[in-house]
């Protein structure tokens, strides 16, 4: 299952607050860019955005 499959029915279930799956999706976005791309901009924006992620691995 795609990683958005679980992210929103985890903000259905009370798992992930509003803003987690905000953020949840994100970050998905973010993994599906760094996959297909080679642009320096984005992999440094991408990278800025890594602590904010670590805060839904708690």
């Amino acid at each position: 299952m795609a990683a958005k499959g679980i992210i929103r029915p985890s903000r259905e279930f009370g798992i992930f607050s509003e803003r987690e799956t905000i953020l949840g999706l994100n970050m998905a976005d973010h993994r599906n860019l760094t996959v297909h791309t080679y642009i320096e901009a984005l992999a440094l924006e991408i990278f800025a955005s890594l602590p904010q992620y670590q805060l839904l691995r708690k």
